[in-house]
């Protein structure tokens, strides 16, 4: 049976010197023969590796890297989402499912996962606001015409009729019968505006 590195697990021969993985130097104590303790050695090896370039590349478990920080604000994400990216790199360490070499890659991908989430939250928001608007604007009426509603001495239009005829009332007939007006805009008139009656 072949001998293996104590440091990364890697397969010894005989005359190695040195470990073509990790480049540890191997002397005759150095190699263990393939069993169960060399292998728990190897993982744990791995696992302090991939610990270290978690830290070196997200932070530590309460200070995050500020490289890592303007990243995550560059992608509209803050330092909770960072927080929950460490934590999750750190269980997938811990129960061997990402080594050294793919903590970086493994960090991006998550980042990328937060941030598609967080649009689509935004979009969903967006699309919700747009909805309550579109129904907020149905139940608004159209404000109908004003009817029955005469001008007053408001309107210059009324002012010139009412002096034309001397004083005298202008009326007309209509569904309600004879009806005394001058103008019929049927709303208030600013003073020495003319109605839409009024003919030049």
């Amino acid at each position: 049976m072949g001998n293996f590195c104590i440091y990364c697990g890697a397969k010894l021969e005989k005359d190695y010197n040195f470990c073509i993985n990790c480049g540890a130097k191997v002397d005759d104590s150095d190699q263990k023969q393939n069993d169960p303790s060399s292998k728990s050695v190897s993982g744990e090896y791995e696992k302090d590796k991939a610990r270290d370039e978690l830290n070196k590349i997200v932070g530590g478990k309460v200070l995050l890297n500020a490289f890592f920080i303007v990243v995550l604000n560059s992608n509209g994400l803050g330092y909770d989402v960072g927080m929950s990216i460490r934590q999750k790199l750190d269980e997938e360490i811990d129960s061997g499912q990402i080594k050294s070499e793919n903590v970086k890659a493994r960090a991006d991908q998550l980042m990328q996962e937060y941030k598609r989430e967080k649009e689509k939250r935004i979009a969903e928001e967006n699309a919700r606001i747009a909805k309550q608007k579109e129904n907020r604007s149905k139940k608004i009426e159209t404000p109908k015409p004003a009817r029955g509603g005469y001008c007053s001495f408001n309107c210059a239009h009324y002012r010139e009729e009412y002096l034309d005829s001397g004083g005298g009332i202008v009326g007309d007939m209509d569904f309600d019968g004879y009806v005394e007006y001058y103008c019929n805009l049927g709303h208030q008139i600013a003073d020495g505006k003319y109605c839409r009656d009024y003919e030049l």
